[in-house]
This record gives C-alpha cells, structure tokens and sequence, in this order.
C-alpha cells in the first residue's frame, strides 16, 4: 500500500508541476501577446495623430493664406484721397477687414455677429487697439462656437513714397 501511495504522490506532483509550468507558459504568451498589442496600438495612435496633425496645418496654412490673399486684393483695389482710406474689396466669405475707426462689414451679413465679437476680442488685445504683427489667433469663443483666426496686414502706398498700414485683413474659420 506503501508503494502505491508513494506512486499516486509522484502521479500528483508531476501532475502539479506540469499545470504550474502550463499555467507559466500561458501567461507569459499572454504577457507577449498584450506587449503586442500595445506596440500596434501605440503605432496605430501616432500614425493617426500625424494624419491629423498634417490635415490641422493644411487647414490652418490655407486660413492664413484666405487672410494674406484678401489683404493683397484690398492693396490693390485702390484708395481714397491719397492713401487717407483703403478701398473695400469683394470679401469672400470667413473674411472682413478690420480697420481701427470703421465698423467692420462681412461678406455674409448673417455673420455680422460672428465678427464683432473677434472685432472686439482682437481690438481688446492691447489698451491702444491691435497688437502688431500678423498671426493666427485662437481658438476664442464666440457663443457656442470655437474660431480660430488669421490676420494679415492692409497695406496702402502713400502718395508721397512709402506704405501705410490702415488695419487687417481677417479670415476665420468655425
């Protein structure tokens, strides 16, 4: 009986120690397998993450340019009086130009309200009206609705030589 127990000892032990190294080999294939994943998924994330990167510069690249072409169209649409006002060009919609005693007027009456909030969030930006240079400023809130806008510099010859900048070329985009 001694012996038979001693074999039923061996049959349990070797029974135990091939579910513990089972046991071990599994959750080190799942250990690997979740490594896997976790690389793909973080590969996965960062591909999307360029992706979206490089269509945010492409929408942001062609808002500032919106703003750079309507100020070329005012330059050369003509002025008043010498140079004393810029003339209003055609405004394509997202666009109105802003110069510091004239209301601003947007291509889309409709959007009338739209820009005199960034009228009057860019105006705010320094106690004696605009803060120079062109830039792309945002996003502000507007309501409930996020803009982000580019400026660019209206730029007018003076009569007597030279150039003088009467306002900004905005464009804004929702």
């Amino acid at each position: 009986m001694r012996a038979t127990r001693t074999s039923l000892h061996r049959e349990r032990l070797v029974a135990i120690i091939v579910a513990a190294a089972t046991l071990s080999a599994g959750v080190r294939l799942i250990d690997l397998s979740m490594q896997q994943h976790a690389v793909h998924a973080r590969e996965l994330a960062q591909s999307v993450v360029l992706r979206l990167g490089r269509a945010l510069d492409s929408q942001l690249l062609a808002l500032t340019d919106r703003a750079r072409r309507y100020a070329l169209r005012a330059a050369t649409s003509g002025t008043e009086a010498g140079g004393a006002t810029l003339a209003a060009p055609h405004a394509e919609p997202g666009t109105f130009r802003l110069i510091a005693d004239a209301p601003a007027q947007p291509a889309d009456p409709a959007q009338q309200e739209w820009i005199d909030g960034i009228a009057r969030e860019l105006r705010a930006g320094e106690p004696g009206g605009i803060t120079p240079g062109p830039a792309l400023l945002g996003p502000m809130r507007l309501g409930t609705q996020w803009i982000v806008v580019a400026r660019a510099p209206l730029t007018v010859p003076m009569s007597g030589g030279g150039l003088r900048q009467p306002g900004w070329a905005i464009a804004y985009e929702d």
